[in-house]
């Protein structure tokens, strides 16, 4: 019995700081679901959160694929990144029981309204890569500790 007490403690420890550790890990590496939402998804696969292709909202208008290809960037999708400034602009309002990404360059407003507001925000694929390769380890070490 005296095991069986001692392992429900160690959960209510866990239970009690398992919230606290989530915050602490995405404070930290916040940086990275910055870059799955701005590089990964729209840059590099041209999709919503959703795994929508944002050309399917409005694909680039054949002058803007002129001037893309002059200036040596992707036309086979739209990246909503000409200069780079919307990408830069995106950061994480952290919320009591979570986050969300956001954007502060002007055009944000704009380009939701055109697009969506599922360009910002992790697809589940690249959620869930965060929670295995971040969140997972900083759990099992507060087990581990406990």
């Amino acid at each position: 019995m005296r095991k069986l007490d001692g392992l429900i403690s160690r959960l209510k420890s866990f239970e009690e700081e398992i919230i606290k550790v989530i915050e602490e890990v995405v404070r930290e590496n916040d940086n990275i679901i910055l870059d799955m939402n701005s590089g990964d998804q729209l840059f590099q696969k041209g999709i919503t959160r959703k795994g929508v292709e944002i050309a399917s909202f409005a694909p680039y208008a054949p002058r803007t694929i002129e001037i893309k290809k002059l200036k040596g960037q992707p036309t086979s999708r739209v990246t909503l990144r000409d200069e780079g400034d919307f990408h830069r602009s995106f950061y994480i309002e952290y919320q009591a029981d979570g986050f969300q990404i956001k954007a502060s360059d002007w055009k944000t407003g704009y380009l939701m309204f055109g697009y969506g507001d599922e360009i910002l925000g992790l697809t589940d694929d690249n959620f869930h890569e965060f929670a295995v390769d971040y969140v997972k380890p900083a759990l099992t070490e507060l087990l581990k500790k406990l």
